[in-house]
């Protein structure tokens, strides 16, 4: 079994994220359907953590990993879904086989405290559901069908009220719910679309819950399907949909976003924070780090571009973003203090004319007490706020691809 190497390309302050860059096929980007948990104490000390991540085969299954300290994974065992994945079979484009058959993120999640994991069965539009046992085993608890045509390709849950979300690749009635009772699985009557009145056959990516549950974030990718691709957010700006998550778990009415660029495809919320998350860009090769307001409106900085060489000269997209653990906040915080006091510094020296000693003083104890963070091997720090991409390489890339191999952000 081939799985795919995620390439440490993105770091943001103390923040580091792992940006896959994926060669796509025609009108395509590549998909995530990894998912990771945190090691149980029954578990052998020679793990590390636990993956899973789906065969999308007929009989579908879900293979589990234990991943050693050193990052290498040994194979725990394969469970059966119940339901069938697309074998190959590239739904969206029609092609018997292609490389990213689902053009999708997150199509096997666990619950924030791992004790459940959902996956789509994309083949006969039907979810499943598990139990993780303390060693990290899987029981399969419940295969429901998600009452659309269409694939269901992305999962979000919360946990407060108990409701996993499936979004499928097309409409009209994008997204799902499903109650999660003991695992068992309960479709819920509502239906919720990512189409806008003047846009009627959109294609979404992602779904994601805000870390503390208020918002549901869905990416469009594309204005309209293959074979004559739109990619979404060029011309009209509203490829973020935020919806806002009631009490009882259904969805308010969206509000549209501007993503920040072309074919937003890949979203993840930065450590610590509930307001705070990455956005890649499938059509502007890079990404954007957002802010999440009150009232779901959504602001991003400019994009943040990363070199993208076709391998073989092949189409390339920016795709995946993983993190790994950090205190992005707090320094980010101390980042902006240390600009606005100098922006302080500057104005004041102008305004009188002469230097001002204890404000440089001042200036250069912020600027010692951060210097680690610049310091810190692999870590590209701009200002504060901004995203800074290295060059990546799309054949490394490919490369990576050819070695079978998987890293945890």
């Amino acid at each position: 079994m081939k799985l795919t190497l995620v390439l440490r390309a993105v770091v943001l302050s103390a923040t580091a994220f792992a940006l896959a860059a994926c060669a796509a096929s025609p009108g395509g980007s590549s998909s995530s359907s990894f998912s990771f948990s945190s090691l149980s104490a029954a578990t052998p000390p020679s793990a590390a953590s636990h993956l899973y991540t789906q065969t999308n085969e007929t009989s579908n299954k879900i293979i589990h990993y234990a991943r050693n300290a050193d990052g290498t994974l040994v194979e725990v065992e394969r469970v059966a879904t119940g339901g069938k994945g697309t074998n190959g079979y590239k739904i969206l484009t029609r092609q018997k086989s292609a490389p990213d058959n689902l053009v999708s993120v997150g199509p096997v999640i666990l619950s924030a405290d791992n004790s459940m994991l959902f996956a789509v069965n994309a083949s006969d539009s039907s979810v499943s559901s598990f139990s993780v046992g303390q060693d990290g085993k899987l029981q399969l608890r419940d295969r429901q069908p998600t009452g659309q045509k269409a694939p269901p390709t992305s999962l979000a849950y919360i946990a407060k009220a108990g409701m996993l979300y499936v979004m499928h690749s097309t409409g009209p009635n994008h997204i799902r719910s499903f109650k999660v009772a003991d695992g068992k699985l309960r479709l819920m009557r509502k239906k919720y679309t990512l189409n806008t009145p003047r846009l009627q056959n959109r294609v979404g990516t992602q779904i994601i819950s805000s870390p503390d549950e208020r918002f549901l974030l869905a990416n469009v990718v594309f204005n309209t399907p293959p074979p004559k691709v739109t990619p979404s957010n060029a011309k009209t700006k509203d490829g973020l949909l935020v919806f806002p998550i009631r009490d009882d778990g259904s969805l308010g009415k969206a509000v549209v976003n501007d993503a920040g660029g072309e074919g937003p495809f890949g979203l993840a919320f930065l450590n610590g924070s509930d307001n705070v998350f990455v956005n890649t860009l499938a059509d502007s090769s890079g990404a954007v780090l957002s802010t999440l307001g009150p009232d779901g409106k959504v602001t991003s900085t400019p994009i943040a571009r990363v070199a993208l060489n076709p391998a073989n000269k092949g189409p390339a997209d920016t795709c995946w973003v993983s993190l790994s653990p950090g205190q992005p906040l707090r320094v980010c915080h101390q980042l902006q203090l240390r600009q606005r006091h100098r922006l302080q510094h500057r104005r004041r020296q102008d305004q009188r004319g002469r230097r001002q000693p204890g404000l440089c003083a001042r200036r250069r104890q912020l600027q010692d007490r951060h210097r680690p963070c610049h310091q810190r091997a692999g870590r590209f720090v701009g200002q504060p706020g901004r995203l800074l991409l290295p060059a990546l390489s799309q054949r490394a890339a490919a490369r990576g691809l050819q070695d079978g191999r998987a890293a945890a952000a």
